[in-house]
């Protein structure tokens, strides 16, 4: 044996070896909180009598977070004031995965709904109040942010039918 190793284990036997430092994992990326994310729609090309598009949150935090399952939804009168809204978690039927969101990027939910009256709805006239806002609620999150809401009145009373979160 040579004269490094019987060092290394004298040392090793008194105790005295170095201790080599254990690379610690890196830290968790945190949920994006709602007050880290900005709100915005992009409508679609509207059928007869549907309406659709993609609902944004853009990471506006100073650091990474991430994004995993569908939105809490409520449409609003201007005072907040809520009107009927179901958002129905199923379209199209696809398992959530986490998004990592860097600052500046963006996850996206496909929002779809109808504007013909169902049942419960006003027959005559518009089918449900107009809302002015929606309220969106991030996954994983308890406090909304909202948007404005340009997009006419929501039938079906209010049902809005809404996927997972993507990246775009």
């Amino acid at each position: 044996m040579s004269l490094a190793k019987y060092a290394v284990a004298a040392l090793a036997v008194l105790g005295l070896a170095a201790v080599v430092p254990v690379a610690s994992a890196a830290p968790a990326v945190e949920r994006c909180h709602t007050n880290n994310v900005r709100a915005g729609f992009v409508a679609g090309d509207p059928g007869a009598g549907q309406r659709g598009g993609q609902l944004v949150l853009v990471n506006q935090g100073p650091a990474t977070c991430t994004i995993h399952g569908f939105p809490g939804l409520q449409l609003q009168e201007a005072m907040g004031t809520p009107l009927p809204t179901t958002a129905v978690w199923d379209w199209p039927p696809v398992t959530p995965t986490t998004i990592t969101l860097l600052p500046n990027q963006a996850a996206a939910t496909n929002l779809h709904w109808s504007v013909v009256p169902g049942d419960g709805d006003d027959q005559t006239g518009p089918c449900q109040p107009t809302a002015s806002h929606l309220a969106i609620i991030p996954p994983d999150e308890s406090v909304q942010t909202r948007m404005v809401w340009a997009y006419g009145p929501v039938c079906s009373q209010g049902r809005l039918h809404t996927s997972v979160f993507y990246r775009l």
